[in-house]
Order: C-alpha cells, then structure tokens, then sequence
C-alpha cells in the first residue's frame, strides 16, 4: 500500500475568498480552479506512481522536495519513530 502526500497550490475557494481577500485579488491569476486544485490527487489515485521515499510531496503530478532547507530535514530516525508509532496503533 502507497501513501501520498501532495499539495493542490493555491485554489480559489470560498474559504480563499472569504479569510483572504488581499491575497486573492493580488494572486488572483495564478490561482486554481476546483479542478485544477484536485488534479494531482485524482492522478495518484488513478495511476499510484513509484515513490523514491517518504519524504515526497507531490504538486503538479510531479514529486517535489519536502524542505527547501538542509537544516529542516528529518533523519531517518524520526521518520522511523514515526512509522513504528504508526504501526502500533493499527488494530
């Protein structure tokens, strides 16, 4: 079994529009639509791509790098802590 985590980037909700009105009028032509939003996850759904590792995000039906800085990165032992406590609440 596969897990993803990705990202939509930012879509033009009603939330949006609502909380952040300046944002929205000054993003406003980048911003997606619903469908556009949903596309990444509908796609990983659909076709369950290879994953290279735990530590993917995936926005745009492309796997990306999950910290733009060295120092944020977890090491393997906090992604196996993580796992291991996972794995012990499954029933």
């Amino acid at each position: 079994m596969n897990f993803y985590v990705m990202h939509p980037g930012w879509v033009d909700t009603p939330l949006v529009k609502a909380t952040l009105p300046t944002f929205r009028k000054i993003m406003q032509l980048v911003l997606r639509d619903e469908k556009q939003g949903a596309d990444t996850i509908h796609w990983l759904a659909c076709e369950a791509p290879p994953q290279q590792g735990f530590d993917q995000i995936w926005l745009d039906r492309k796997a990306r790098r999950t910290h733009h800085n060295e120092h944020t990165r977890n090491n393997s032992s906090t992604i196996n802590d993580l796992i291991s406590f996972l794995d012990s609440k499954i029933l």
